[in-house]
């Protein structure tokens, strides 16, 4: 329990990023919009679902989860 607060403070509330997602009609993700309008990443799928092309603007972060 310790754990949990300690990432709940404030510290760590700065770091979360809010960003709104947009899919295509077969429900594949096609872009990360960041609050502010600018896209953070995007994809293109050709006709089979298989991954074509990524763009990406934001910094890879690894989230670890402890239970």
């Amino acid at each position: 329990m310790e754990q949990i607060k300690i990432q709940m403070e404030q510290e760590h509330m700065a770091l979360r990023k809010t960003h709104l997602y947009h899919c295509d009609h077969r429900g594949l993700p096609l872009a990360l919009i960041q609050t502010d309008g600018r896209i953070a990443w995007s994809a293109e799928y050709d006709e089979f679902y298989h991954f074509r092309k990524e763009r990406s603007n934001m910094e890879m972060i690894t989230l670890t989860i402890i239970s």
